[in-house]
């Protein structure tokens, strides 16, 4: 006679992804391109034609920002095109994101070595009305590598919905360079960045980076080799939890009971979802 085993069950449940712990970038964060209008900006000013490698910490937000589950409201603003989540970043990079000697929790808009021309300004501002207001820190006037090119670009800081947006803006290039675009985490190890390589890709189709020394190429040509003014990369983390979800009924295809090495199936009927809720 086969021995019979009861079958129990298990609760559907509803799970927030929202919790308490520091989450990795490289699953919290979904990434999205569009086209935008480039609109420059006049506020603090934090660097200008002098910008070379400089740091600036303790940067208002004015707001709190949540970055990956840590709630923040300073952060630190390196001239080499990236952000550090926090009021201190202690050592400067040139490869920001792979870099296993360098600080964690950054936002790269063209982490590279550059520095602001003659023209140059790093200036940021806060805008808006609680809730809904924007940090933005503006690259102007950015030349890499000594060369004579004239980059400009954002990184913008949502309250509320805790989006992360690099806008890049109007450019002109004087020679071939490549720069890391993306999130790092807690580690090296923990990225959510970009590829973008002439002759494979552009900036408007840009594909996740498999590691984390990923670059994005710049080259005057011919062809120039650039985002178009408005290019916009967007970092979402998930949708807060809102709504109540209901379990619905499971049953199984055998009943209550199962015999052992006997297939089944478990299927479940009246269930509903709810806004950042997924089941298991």
């Amino acid at each position: 006679m086969k021995n019979k085993y009861l079958l129990t069950l298990a609760l559907i449940t509803g799970i927030c992804k929202l919790g308490t712990a520091q989450q990795l970038v490289s699953a919290w964060y979904t990434f999205t391109t569009s086209t935008s209008t480039y609109a420059a900006i006049t506020g603090s000013t934090l660097g200008t034609s002098a910008n070379n490698d400089d740091t600036f910490n303790n940067v208002p937000l004015g707001f709190t920002f949540n970055f990956a589950q840590t709630n923040l409201t300073t952060i630190s603003v390196n001239a080499n095109g990236y952000i550090k989540m926090g009021a201190t970043l202690n050592n400067y990079s040139y490869g920001p994101i792979d870099d296993p000697g360098g600080d964690d929790s950054l936002i790269c808009a063209m982490g590279t070595d550059i520095a602001s021309n003659a023209a140059g300004v790093l200036s940021y501002t806060t805008t808006g009305t609680s809730p809904n207001r924007i940090f933005t820190i503006q690259w102007s006037n950015y030349t890499s590598g000594g060369g004579t090119d004239n980059l400009n670009f954002q990184i913008k800081l949502y309250e509320t919905s805790n989006k992360i947006d690099v806008i890049y803006g109007s450019m002109t290039l004087s020679q071939y360079s490549s720069s890391e675009v993306g999130l790092r985490g807690g580690s090296p190890n923990d990225f959510n960045n970009r590829s973008v390589q002439n002759g494979t890709n552009t900036w408007a189709t840009s594909v996740a980076g498999t590691n984390n020394t990923a670059y994005c190429e710049l080259d005057p040509g011919p062809p120039v080799f650039k985002p178009a003014s408005g290019r916009k990369y967007t970092w979402n983390p998930p949708p807060a939890c809102t709504g109540t979800p209901t379990a619905g009924t499971a049953a199984s295809t055998s009943g209550s009971l199962a015999c052992v090495g006997q297939s089944l199936s478990i299927a479940v009927t009246g269930s509903s979802f709810a806004s950042g809720l997924s089941y298991q």
